[in-house]
């Protein structure tokens, strides 16, 4: 799934005329989504997404794709097309082309980060999935898994329509909706007991409200693993799922789509360009 990230400062967000300025920004996003699509010969055209950040904190315009790489990142294509391994050359040749093109937009980009994700899970969640997961093979694996974790990370993405949905009680759930404040700190908690973190394991996790967000609601779980314990895949599959069910019970979810779950572990293949190169 690229994700195309776009940080504004806030002075220069203001600066542009509201009736322009939301064509303006989804333009530049979409156009580096386009470039990514092609460039990488990703096989799936719908698979793209958009997030808007605005901050006075944000000192210049910046632009990051995000994507995941891996052997089974399109099991939906052809068997030839379901690994998806670009090449470090193609992947900078993306960064010029969406740096080139977004420096000299109205949004005067000046840093484009192209960010290449592995062993990483993105589920996008379903309000059909309201059952607990269960883990059936080693349990007491999973909660090992806690030891070799450094620096986990809870990261919640909110839209305005989800804050606004929340404020005036428009969604439904078979529990009273909760309010965002405090989600990331209680999923990290679950994440922390289902992983087997220790308790005196320091946890970070940080709320934000996107100027605008295709995602309802997005929770980022992001850790270092020690050398030689990176989390597999059915484990990620299952503390995303446990995720998803903490959603959909508190009134997160009522719509296909309404809310996504990254788990990554590591750091992320960088390629930085800026105007100056």
């Amino acid at each position: 799934m690229p994700l195309c990230t776009i940080k504004i400062p806030r002075d220069k967000y203001d600066g542009i005329p509201p009736e322009t300025r939301d064509e303006i920004i989804i333009s530049s996003g979409n156009q580096a989504l386009d470039i990514t699509l092609n460039g990488l010969r990703i096989p799936d055209s719908e698979d793209r997404e958009i997030r808007i950040l605005v901050s006075k904190d944000i000192p210049e315009t910046e632009m990051s794709l995000s994507f995941t790489v891996g052997p089974n990142e399109y099991p939906d294509f052809a068997p030839d097309q379901n690994s998806f391994f670009p090449r470090a050359e193609d992947i900078h040749h993306v960064g010029m082309e969406i740096q080139s093109e977004a420096s000299n937009s109205p949004l005067n980009v000046s840093t484009t980060k192209m960010e290449a994700w592995s062993d990483t899970t993105f589920i996008i969640c379903s309000p059909e999935n309201k059952d607990e997961p269960k883990f059936l093979d080693n349990l007491e694996a999973l909660q090992e898994i806690g030891k070799y974790i450094n620096e986990p990370r809870v990261t919640l993405v909110v839209s305005p329509a989800m804050v606004e949905g929340a404020s005036s009680n428009e969604r439904e759930s078979s529990r009273e909706a909760e309010s965002f404040e405090n989600v990331a700190e209680k999923i990290s908690d679950l994440l922390a007991e289902s992983l087997g973190l220790p308790e005196q394991k320091e946890r970070n996790t940080e709320e934000k409200v996107a100027q605008k967000a295709d995602s309802g609601i997005s929770i980022e779980f992001d850790c270092l693993p020690k050398e030689g314990h990176l989390i597999p895949q059915e484990l990620r599959e299952y503390v995303g799922r446990k995720i998803e069910h903490y959603l959909n019970t508190h009134g997160f979810i009522r719509n296909e789509g309404d809310a996504e779950i990254w788990i990554r572990q590591g750091n992320p293949e960088t390629n930085i360009v800026t105007s100056a190169l």
